[in-house]
């Protein structure tokens, strides 16, 4: 900036910067300066687009400052008006304003500046049921369901042959008769055009609500009946249906009864829609699920391969048919479905690692757990670790870009991506796993570290061996994994095996802390950094437990671990200061929750959790885990604990015979319970 003031690159760099440190005052003030250089004459080298995302980007911090008012007025103003290019962002930007400005009662109505696609006001929909104060998460009172109502006609009015309206009253309503007319109205297009989704799209808020869920599966039964009677699908109704309307009622009754657990009711009707249009591969798929949630893997995975050669052309039922193949533990036959597809290289390994699928790389690692190759598991899991370390790094070269093409909005969405590439479902699994591979490494191979360094040399000494690093040192590749250094997982495993929780620690210390919202992987990284010392990452582990998951079932042997460690641990300073504030107000609060909590203590998850401590006396386990099994209402979705619970049974000495007779009167399709 001192030294090259004149170069406008400089200046958007330092625009952008000064907006990120949230100096919003001296952001406006760059602003001014880049205007002032463009308006003098001084810079020609801003094209017309840059110039206009230029301006946008001031509109943003305006929104930001929360100067609403502002904001608005300069997207209206005339120079605005003239230079701004993107209209459809701007227009939508304006309406955003406006509501945030009505919201805090100084606003107009959003009409003065409508966007220009008409389907924009959905997005907006929001907005619109805050500003007039109604809450749409309690619909209860009359009057309010009244104005909700009214605000979705509005929208209806404007934008008839959309549904959206109708998906927000399902999503809002509680269970009442304008919810099931609705729930029909919502259905009856998607039934006749036979979008196999339907149940799936409505699963996410339907099922929490029992009355609602009765509703959904007395809606369809109706029209089924109804159906079989004279092919229409309401009393009174002349329309005469197409017969594979009766088939999908078939298929989404199946999908309702299995998502509320009822086995046997969506065999039935998968068995019904099977018999109807037997060539249909979405029945497979689905009763392949059926029999992975009753606990027949084996079944499951004939059923997933049979939907395969249905269709042999089609790659989502291949890697469909994989995926169950890995379930069943079959690693060969899963590597042999997935190769029809995805291409191999020169050493026989699939492309999938180099194409980033992080579903074959974490049910792939599972098998591998599950046989006892923890070499190969640990490898397998750190592939989704690298993957999500390369789009970090794949995001450097559009630091300089975004400034010298002028995409400012696009970089900072860049950074708030950035931010959040360790959230969600695989960084989870992936941290979990591998924290699970690591303690089976320690407590397996603990004082074996000559003997796996034997192993490997062992290896070396293999023409598989040779051949690799005749083929390795030829290639001019650098990408590890097109040219992985490491294919078998030997050097990963001797670094595990050398100081596991290093391992560990690599991949926690990049997950947990971002997701807090998840109880098994602070509880399971609280006592990982309790055991390595991380006291501050242990605090906030042990606090987001307290406040967050007290009554899971994993939080009360994480803390007795925390516990333990504050007592022994060496503070100072804040670090001492924050763990007494623990102690003090947040442990007599979780043990006041524990106390309280009675769903929890009769969960499998935790009876699971109780039978594997030590405290437990082994000869009232069978009897623990009995209760547990006859009283969680969700028992019919945990084969997998019932399971666990019964092999740990044995584990610890008893027969559980009582506990195994009631499994299988309850998994009654389950391989591991058949006898």
């Amino acid at each position: 900036m001192i030294k090259r003031p004149e170069l406008m690159q400089n200046w958007i760099t330092y625009f952008v910067a000064v907006y990120l440190a949230k100096n919003y005052d001296v952001a406006l003030e760059v602003f001014e300066a880049i205007q002032n250089q463009v308006e003098n004459g001084k810079d020609k080298a801003l094209k017309p687009h840059e110039l206009s995302e230029i301006y946008m980007f001031k509109a943003k911090i305006y929104e930001d400052m929360k100067a609403y008012r502002k904001g608005i007025k300069f997207l209206l103003s005339k120079k605005a008006t003239s230079i701004i290019l993107d209209d459809y962002t701007k227009y939508e930007t304006l309406a955003r304003l406006y509501y945030l400005q009505q919201l805090e009662g100084k606003g107009r109505r959003v009409s003065r500046a409508p966007p220009p696609n008409e389907l924009e006001q959905l997005r907006l929909l929001p907005l619109d049921l805050q500003a007039k104060d109604i809450e749409v998460t309690d619909l209860s009172d009359a009057d309010r369901q009244k104005a909700f109502l009214d605000t979705l006609d509005y929208y209806m009015e404007r934008l008839p042959k959309s549904n959206t309206h109708l998906r927000l009253t399902i999503d809002y309503l509680p269970a009442c008769d304008k919810f099931k007319e609705n729930l029909v109205k919502f259905m009856k297009p998607m039934l006749i055009k036979g979008v196999p989704s339907l149940i799936n799209e409505l699963k996410r808020v339907i099922y929490v609500d029992p009355a609602k869920t009765k509703i959904l599966g007395g809606a369809p039964q109706g029209m089924l009946a109804q159906m079989e009677k004279d092919m229409s699908l309401f009393a009174n109704d002349e329309e005469e249906q197409d017969p594979t309307v009766q088939f999908w009622l078939y298929y989404y009754l199946s999908q309702h009864h299995l998502n509320i657990g009822q086995v046997d009711e969506a065999l039935s009707f998968v068995n019904k829609a099977i018999e109807h249009t037997p060539t249909v591969v979405e029945l497979y798929n689905l009763k392949a699920k059926i029999m992975q949630l009753a606990g027949n893997r084996q079944q499951a995975r004939n059923l997933a391969n049979e939907a395969r050669n249905l269709d042999q052309a089609d790659r989502y039922l291949n890697a469909y048919a994989s995926k169950f193949m890995l379930k069943n533990d079959e690693l060969d036959k899963a590597q042999e479905t997935m190769a029809l597809f995805s291409k191999e290289d020169d050493n026989g390994m699939l492309n999938v690692h180099m194409m980033q699928t992080m579903w074959y790389e974490f049910h792939g690692g599972m098998a591998h757990y599950r046989l006892g190759n923890y070499r190969k598991a640990l490898k397998f899991f750190s592939f989704i670790d690298h993957h999500l370390e390369t789009m970090l790094d794949d995001c450097y070269d559009f630091h300089q870009y975004s400034f010298r093409k002028v995409t400012l909005t696009y970089y900072i969405q860049m950074l708030e991506w950035n931010e959040k590439i360790f959230i969600g479902r695989y960084p989870i699994l992936c941290c979990l796993n591998i924290l699970r591979t690591a303690s089976k490494i320690k407590k397996n191979f603990q004082g074996k570290l000559e003997e796996v360094k034997k192993e490997y040399e062992d290896y070396k000494k293999t023409e598989e061996f040779k051949k690799w690093s005749t083929e390795f040192e030829t290639k001019d590749e650098d990408d590890p994994i097109k040219n992985d250094p490491d294919p078998q997982g030997w050097e990963v495993m001797i670094k595990a095996v050398e100081n596991p929780n290093s391992i560990a620690l690599q991949i926690a210390k990049k997950v947990a802390p971002v997701n807090l919202n998840d109880p098994r992987v602070v509880a399971k990284c609280l006592k990982l950094f309790c055991e390595t010392q991380e006291t501050e990452l242990a605090l906030q582990m042990a606090t987001a437990l307290v406040e967050n998951h007290s009554s899971h079932f994993k939080s009360q042997n994480a803390l007795e671990v925390f516990k333990k460690f504050l007592t022994s641990a060496k503070l100072e300073g804040d670090l001492k200061e924050k763990a007494a504030l623990f102690e003090k107000e947040k442990l007599p609060l979780f043990e006041k929750q524990k106390s309280s909590d009675s769903d929890i203590k009769q969960s499998m998850e935790h009876t699971h959790e109780l039978i594997k401590s030590a405290s437990t006396d082994s000869k009232k386990a069978p009897q623990l885990a009995l209760d547990a099994l006859n009283k969680d209402a969700q028992n019919f979705k945990k084969v997998s604990v019932a399971e666990n619970t019964h092999k740990l049974l044995k584990k610890k000495g008893e027969k559980g015979e009582a506990y195994f007779k009631r499994a299988q009167e309850l998994f009654k399709y389950s391989s591991y319970f058949e006898g």
